[in-house]
């Protein structure tokens, strides 16, 4: 076998290996992304369900337009920077997922802005500007969303937020539009930004301490909102990778169809060039 032969045969060789690997990302991506697809569908029926609580619960009249029960975390300092919490991911090969939630968070940032990151790619990508406010302690959130972890980074902010340390607190993530888009958002985290809930026309009976009850509702609304915004962004991330493993598949798979077709060739060359060699040398010995 010629040299030019066997190069083509090597290379063939490396892209069906590396096919093989794109081959089980995709399908270990897919069972993430329907995993999490289940757990934020499932999920947004209880978020949905706390969301009328909690706004049935501090609009108590339903007759005035005001909350009757006003609290801490629906008032802010306007002249402070704000917490953005920005949810990227720790692993790459997901296409552009994390150029998308970064685009969107450069013209939405401030310079007076603080950054939480959740998700190394984020960090390993801003990093460079030296005049960045960061806060690293929750980076590897996203890595396994684990429920006392996520009660750590709640109560935090809502002690710097009474601490009046922030203006506002928003978390940026991308939520999928299906499952070959994303979309990327930044959602509200405090101050609290409720709407009257028009569908039931009663108020809520309260016993015992108002305020108490009102604190515990706070945190598990808050508690909810980011689980659900982190769950979307994993299914978002688990998406983007997922189609980028496929699509990385089939450009292999054209590629492997052309190195074939040009090894077809090159042997059908060599081939009739050493039938062309045989007859010529018959030749020769027949006329001695």
């Amino acid at each position: 076998m010629s040299q030019s032969l066997n190069n083509i045969k090597r290379r063939i060789n490396t892209i069906n290996s590396t096919r093989k690997i794109t081959n089980a990302m995709k399908l270990v991506s897919n069972v993430k992304a329907r995993k999490f697809s289940r757990e934020n569908d499932v999920f947004s029926v209880y978020f949905s369900g706390m969301n009328d609580l909690f706004n049935n619960f501090l609009y108590i009249d339903k007759h005035s337009s005001e909350p009757s029960l006003m609290c801490d975390y629906m008032e802010s300092d306007s002249s402070k920077g704000r917490l953005i919490l920005l949810v990227t991911s720790s692993l790459g090969l997901c296409g552009g997922y994390n150029n998308d939630v970064l685009k969107f968070y450069s013209k939405e940032f401030k310079k007076e802005d603080t950054i939480l990151f959740i998700g190394t790619k984020g960090y390993q990508t801003l990093k460079k500007d030296g005049d960045l406010h960061m806060i690293l302690d929750y980076i590897h959130l996203n890595d396994k969303l684990i429920k006392s972890n996520l009660e750590l980074l709640v109560k935090e902010i809502q002690s710097e937020f009474l601490l009046k340390k922030y203006s506002s607190i928003e978390i940026v993530h991308a939520y999928p539009v299906n499952s070959l888009i994303n979309q990327v958002e930044m959602t509200k985290l405090l101050p609290l930004d409720i709407k009257v809930n028009e569908e039931n026309n009663y108020s809520p009976i309260i016993y015992n301490d108002k305020k108490e009850l009102l604190d515990e509702l706070i945190h598990e609304y808050l508690l909810a909102l980011v689980y659900k915004s982190l769950t979307e962004a994993s299914v978002s991330e688990n998406n983007a990778r997922r189609n980028a493993m496929d699509n990385a598949d089939k450009n292999a798979k054209e590629i492997v169809e052309k190195l074939q077709l040009e090894y077809n060739k090159e042997r059908q060359s060599n081939i009739t060039q050493e039938i062309t060699e045989v007859v010529a040398g018959s030749k020769g010995v027949g006329g001695n």
